[in-house]
């Protein structure tokens, strides 16, 4: 009787510093833009109260520094100048691992290699008068292909002078991963994190799940929500054609061009959120499948267990439908009904 008094007085005690613990903790909100001109959001908890906006700032700069396009003497844009780097720095080294992984388990839905279809087509840093003729097309396609890149975690080779690396469909979501990896070395476990629209999270948001919501592809204001999702442990990117395509001859362009044949994809899903454990994964399994269309992404979702995916497609009779995969269904919360 004596050891069970003891014993409950110390799990009470446990209980009590627990509590008192996470009263300690404070909520810290960062805002701030990067890469050009997109805005970033952190909240995370914290016990000593310390801001870190100027350390998670100087990592995006040097983030950006390494892997833009934009930025003529990038690490990205002297390897785009050149057959060889050497001494490739660990950002480089590691989005060219996650390109390689899933250019190979999509077929090449997903292709880094595609820089140069993609300013072909006016989505890169320079505009277009006019769009590209099937010619041309054709021409710059004979340049695409990540298996035409060869890397360690030493150099990097472009076996064809004529490729050309471009890592924007990818790059919000590589630098959530890096600044997760920041707080997580600070001991901070508990944290979301939003670059540009792609989110991780992890624990908890002061005794709740952190709610995320995902956009309407159909709405023209981008803040109202199409569904909201408690996301716990893990990484969320949407890709859709709402947010960048231009109008040539009444045709609508959209950005997500197919790099196995260089063409705006006329996929019939409209936007694509997919749930990683990593954001980089998830960014990049999200452009995939607006390429690959509803089937063939539902049958790489379905066989991968660390992927779930929440998509808005239109049906054979251009009917506006939703397919949520199993292991994200209990978190997935619908505000708008078809």
């Amino acid at each position: 009787m004596r050891n069970f008094i003891f014993f409950s007085f110390f799990i009470l005690f446990i209980i009590i510093f627990w509590n008192y613990s996470e009263e300690k903790k404070h909520l810290i909100k960062i805002r701030g833009i990067t890469m050009g001109n997109i805005s970033y959001n952190i909240k995370y908890l914290s016990k000593e109260k310390i801001n870190y906006k100027s350390e998670i700032d100087l990592i995006l700069v040097d983030f950006n520094n390494s892997l833009s396009t934009y930025i003529s003497d990038s690490e990205l844009s002297k390897f785009n100048n050149v057959d060889t780097l050497f001494n490739i720095s660990s950002e480089l080294y590691n989005i060219l691992k996650v390109s390689d992984k899933i250019y190979r388990s999509t077929k090449g839905a997903f292709d880094p290699t595609i820089g140069k279809l993609v300013n072909l087509w006016g989505f890169g840093p320079t505009k277009i008068l006019e769009t590209p003729d099937s010619l041309k097309v054709r021409e710059t396609l004979k340049n695409v292909g990540f298996d035409q890149i060869y890397f360690d975690n030493k150099i990097a080779v472009r076996n064809n002078l004529k490729i050309y690396l471009d890592f924007s469909a990818i790059a919000k979501g590589y630098a959530v991963d890096i600044i997760a990896k920041f707080l997580n070395n600070k001991n901070i476990k508990n944290f979301m994190i939003e670059i540009g629209g792609e989110v991780r999270c992890s624990g908890f948001n002061e005794n709740k799940n952190w709610i995320i919501g995902i956009n309407d592809p159909l709405e023209k204001n981008l803040n109202l929500p199409f569904a909201s999702v408690s996301l716990v442990d893990r990484s969320l990117a949407t890709s859709g054609n709402y947010r960048n395509f231009y109008r040539k001859n009444n045709k609508i362009i959209s950005h997500t061009i197919d790099p196995r044949t260089g063409f705006s994809s006329n996929s019939n899903i409209l936007s694509a959120s997919v749930f990683h454990k990593s954001c980089i994964e998830a960014d990049a399994y999200a452009t995939a499948f607006m390429v690959l269309g509803k089937n063939k992404s539902i049958q790489i979702v379905e066989t991968n267990k660390d992927l779930d995916a929440f998509f808005v497609f239109l049906d054979e009779n251009g009917n506006i439908k939703n397919y949520v995969s199993k292991g994200i269904e209990k978190y997935i919360n619908l505000l708008k009904e078809n």
